[in-house]
């Protein structure tokens, strides 16, 4: 699904560039992005969770990977951010005090960042947006991570109870006139069900390969919802109108918006079948991260360095498309490297090693 992880990075930046060139079109909303975006987390980490649980040290080598992911493509760009927006840096330095520490520990450690880039100033004062705006989006993803190891052991009726839930408290929310983007587009408890709507997608992906009649009837509804969302272009693809207007209007989104996450939770674990074993899809994917928390950055300094405007769009993809390629070769391989060889069940084995050797050890020092 790397593909497809690519081409909703692709979305986003492309929401966030003028259009000049008339060359790249606008092809799914940033909102509808997002979303998407977080029902496939749901899918791979409750793929990927059992599997942890199941090592000694598991939740802590889960813990280590996600934060190693995330954090020091982030802190690269957020360095470089403050080397461009020096201006405000300089705002921030003369800012009230409460206002100056948030603003610092949520830059660095992304958490707050959706209380930051809100309406909702919680008595803080005017709080700018964020150096890297987009990093927002990642504070639902990093509260998912933390409670996934928890929350995804749990049977399917009681991830069914929370998607519910979920969907009812946005609901109540918005009747009762809670309707700022922060309430229906920030708020975790809220985002808590699309992302539980990939773990269920993954969980029927798991019991209909052990059932074959089941497998051949999931195939079939899998490669439906595919087909109507590949070839409903104007369904799929395409801006829709969120409350009469063209961007994403206050409150709850119409039944055709949840209907597109819908579909394509159910077409996820087709795509995954028939992409999981291909190198090319999970190279692609690996951009998909660098290429979205980059691309602020990227506009900000063609902005800065006055470039032409005719074909910005070209200039903004193929610039973060290149840094990203940078990020990731620089930065995200040589970590991985590194923690391929550093994991918690191997320091537990040393430990282990040395309890056992410790006795002899003070024997043989004794003699």
């Amino acid at each position: 699904m790397g593909v497809l992880r690519l081409i909703l990075a692709l979305a986003v930046l492309i929401s966030h560039t003028p259009s000049s060139s008339g060359l790249i079109p606008r092809f799914i909303h940033p909102v509808l992005a997002v979303h998407i975006f977080y029902v496939i987390s749901g899918f791979y980490m409750q793929l990927v969770i059992p599997k942890y649980l199941e090592q000694t040290g598991g939740i802590k080598s889960f813990y280590t990977n996600r934060f190693l992911r995330i954090f020091p493509i982030y802190w690269v760009v957020l360095i470089c951010s403050m080397i461009l927006f020096k201006d405000q840096i300089a705002y921030i330095l003369h800012a009230a005090l409460p206002m100056k520490i948030f603003y610092i520990f949520s830059s660095v450690f992304i958490l707050g960042q959706d209380l930051r880039n809100t309406d909702m100033g919680f008595g803080l004062g005017f709080i700018p947006l964020s150096l890297v705006p987009q990093a927002w989006t990642l504070v639902p993803e990093i509260l998912f991570y933390i409670f996934a190891p928890f929350l995804l052991k749990k049977s399917s009726y009681i991830l069914l109870g929370i998607i519910i839930f979920s969907i009812t408290l946005r609901i109540v929310l918005y009747n009762f006139g809670f309707n700022l983007s922060f309430w229906h587009y920030l708020f975790f408890p809220i985002e808590l069900g699309t992302f539980l709507l990939g773990s269920l997608s993954c969980r029927i992906y798991n019991f209909a390969k052990t059932n074959i009649k089941c497998e051949k009837l999931f195939n079939y509804v899998s490669l439906f919802a595919f087909i109507i969302i590949f070839f409903n272009f104007e369904m799929m693809f395409l801006p829709g109108q969120y409350g009469g207007g063209g961007a994403a209007g206050p409150g709850t989104y119409p039944s055709w918006y949840w209907a597109k996450i819908l579909l394509t939770a159910l077409s996820l674990p087709m795509l995954f079948h028939f992409s999981k074993d291909l190198k090319i899809d999970r190279y692609l994917g690996d951009f998909s991260y660098p290429l979205y928390i980059s691309h602020f950055f990227v506009i900000g300094l063609i902005n800065k360095l006055d470039f032409s405007k005719e074909g910005l769009d070209v200039q903004v993809i193929l610039l973060t498309f290149l840094l990203s390629y940078l990020l990731k070769e620089y930065i995200d391989k040589p970590i991985h490297n590194i923690k391929e060889s550093f994991t918690w069940s191997s320091i537990y084995r040393i430990l282990n090693l040395l309890k056992v050797t410790r006795d002899p050890i003070k024997i043989m020092a004794v003699k």
